[in-house]
């Protein structure tokens, strides 16, 4: 087996050096682009259509996609990358400049794509970094100027291992799909609008999938995660209303937020709960049970007034007292105002994985009970210890 080859597969490091400004998995996405002179008029707006599609798809789900990097070969005259691995939000994928020229070397595109991969899996094992299972994407219409079966039977000999995830996407009026069909036993995407979206939902799934799979071993070194002394950290500061979109099924949860907050009381950690006034309308909310718990409860739970965003105030908030803040969220649009926001230190992400709060960065991993959708955290918190 080539050492190519042998870099190909999901790994939990004996050790976890995790990173401390994000200890999550990372998900690394290659794509290979078709960008000969066959994808002049329709198939060059397919292929803009395919990458808008694409980072709609991903960007549905804040957690997934801030741990995903993509990296992109162009598949033409000038065959080499058009981006290397950077993370999707840092790096848009819409807008993309791509001028076709040249013939379509399909198997120089794809051996190049499998190294630069490879050399990233590399990077991050040395780092002790886990890794969940590659997607390797090609979009093309199929007509190759050099023969690519080598290339083809070696991906999808690692996609039959479960080492690698193979997708291709046909481009044009009339792509060579037999060719197409190669790489893989499940057949080309056609690109509608449709069709794609339902492709990379059932990506975005298998990351889901995987997330599940291996987030236990998140936990398997807990000496390694940043440890939060009572005595010495600042304020914690929750972005209430994205928290509780945690459990990643497109509902809000009160529950969840809730039980982040429990889990800070029970620590003696101090914190602070902000919501946004949108709250108040999402589907299941007690409104009675939440009005009261905002009165009862000041110094913990904050309603921000209507027509202004919550973000603002997290950020100040945290900008004047050092504090760290617990949300999925980037806050990319306020780095301009705030610059020490690009610090990814002072952010710490979770999820819910099987009716359990994962928080990594601060230890916590507990099982969410149906007492945690009562509002009197007080009453829950003494009840418990």
């Amino acid at each position: 087996m080539s050492t190519c080859e042998q870099n190909f597969a999901m790994e939990v490091s004996s050790k976890a050096a995790w990173q401390k400004d994000n200890p999550m998995p990372r998900s690394l996405v290659m794509m290979v682009l078709d960008t000969s002179h066959s994808m002049w008029g329709k198939p060059l707006a397919e292929l803009s259509q395919a990458l808008e599609l694409f980072e709609q798809a991903i960007g549905e789900d804040s957690l997934v996609s801030s741990n995903i990097e993509v990296s992109i070969i162009s598949m033409g005259d000038r065959l080499g990358e058009l981006r290397a691995f950077e993370n999707v939000e840092d790096l848009p994928l819409a807008g993309l400049k791509i001028k076709p020229l040249g013939d379509t070397p399909i198997d120089a595109a794809v051996e190049l794509g499998m190294q630069k991969l490879a050399e990233r899996v590399a990077f991050y094992r040395s780092r002790g970094i886990l890794l969940l299972t590659p997607h390797f994407i090609i979009l093309s219409d199929g007509r190759s100027s050099d023969d690519f079966s080598g290339s083809a039977g070696r991906l999808k000999e690692l996609s039959n291992q479960g080492r690698l995830n193979i997708h291709t996407v046909a481009l044009g009026d009339d792509p060579d799909l037999q060719a197409l069909r190669v790489f893989g036993d499940a057949g080309p995407i056609r690109v509608s609008r449709n069709e794609f979206r339902q492709a990379f939902r059932h990506i975005g799934q298998a990351i889901s999938r995987d997330y599940e799979a291996v987030a236990p071993a998140i936990f398997a070194e807990p000496q390694d995660c940043i440890e939060i002394k009572p005595s010495t950290c600042n304020e914690l500061l929750l972005d209430g209303m994205n928290i509780s979109f945690w459990r990643g099924d497109g509902q809000s949860d009160m529950a969840v937020t809730l039980h982040a907050a429990q889990e800070l009381r029970r620590r003696n950690i101090p914190f602070m709960v902000y919501f946004d006034a949108t709250m108040r309308h999402q589907k299941n909310l007690e409104q009675d049970k939440f009005d009261q718990m905002l009165k009862d409860d000041p110094e913990h739970f904050v309603m921000i007034p209507a027509m202004i965003r919550a973000d603002d105030f997290i950020l100040q908030h945290a900008g004047r007292t050092g504090g760290n803040i617990i949300s999925n969220d980037c806050f990319r649009d306020f780095a301009g105002k705030y610059n020490w926001v690009g610090d990814r230190s002072r952010f710490y992400r979770g999820m819910v994985i099987k009716n359990r709060l994962m928080i990594p960065n601060l230890q916590i991993d507990s099982e969410i009970l149906p007492e945690d959708r009562l509002y009197d955290i007080n009453e829950q918190t003494n009840g418990r210890e």
